[in-house]
C-alpha cells in the first residue's frame, strides 16, 4: 500500500517529467484526498503563459490520481480554482 508521502512524491515526479519542470520551479502541494482505490494529489506550479506580476503569480493547479497499490500516476487533470 503507498503512502499518503509517497502519492505526494510520484505525483510530484511525474508532473515534473512530463512538464519538464526545472528544479527551481516552485511546485507546491495543495491536497490529498483519499478515495478507496487512489490518492488525488493536488499540485499547483506558476502559470506559464503569465507573464511575472510583482506580488502574485498566478497558479495552475493538477490534479494527479495515484493508483494506491502499485504508486502509478494513472491520470492528471486540470483542476480550475474560481478566483474569490
Amino acid at each position: 500500500m503507498v503512502t499518503i508521502k509517497q502519492a505526494a512524491a510520484a505525483g510530484y515526479q511525474y508532473l515534473s517529467e512530463l512538464l519538464g519542470l526545472s528544479p527551481q520551479t516552485d511546485v507546491r502541494l495543495e491536497e490529498v484526498e483519499s478515495t478507496s482505490t487512489e490518492w488525488l494529489v493536488t499540485l499547483s506550479i506558476p502559470n506559464r503563459d503569465v507573464h511575472l506580476k510583482p506580488f502574485r503569480t498566478p497558479r495552475e493547479f493538477k490534479i494527479l490520481a495515484v493508483d494506491k497499490e502499485s504508486g502509478e500516476v494513472t491520470s492528471m487533470k486540470i483542476r480550475e480554482i474560481q478566483n474569490a
